[in-house]
Parts: C-alpha cells; sequence; structure tokens
C-alpha cells in the first residue's frame, strides 16, 4: 500500500520546510499536517493539489507516479 504522508515529508524536507511553516502556508492545524504525515489521516485532493503548489511538485508525485 502506497503511503502519501512520506511523499509530503520527502517533498517538505527537500523544500527545507518545518512542518509549522508548511501548516502556516496551507493554512492548517500543524497537527492536522502531522497526521497526514504519519498516514493516520489523508489530505483531501483539493488539499494534495494545495501542498503540491506549496511545495513545487506535481500532484502525482504524492501517489508515486512519476517519481
Amino acid at each position: 500500500m502506497f503511503k502519501i504522508g512520506r511523499k509530503i515529508v520527502e517533498a517538505r524536507q527537500e523544500k527545507n520546510l518545518t512542518q509549522k511553516q508548511l501548516a502556516e502556508i496551507l493554512q492548517v492545524p500543524r497537527n492536522t499536517l502531522s497526521r497526514w504525515e504519519n498516514d493516520i489521516n489523508e489530505p483531501s485532493v483539493e488539499m494534495i493539489r494545495n501542498i503540491s503548489i506549496a511545495l513545487e511538485t506535481e500532484p502525482n508525485f504524492f501517489f508515486g507516479f512519476g517519481d
């Protein structure tokens, strides 16, 4: 099973952002981002789009396509 959370962490760290910084950019609580990164919850498709914009990557990156 593919884990979106690990891809979020990878892309966030590539941009040298903390969870707090990315959460502020996305306008979500830091604990929400933490839950996504730990695969406790999954972000909505719309939020994945927002994450991809914030981290300057394609949405497909988070689903394991185009690695």
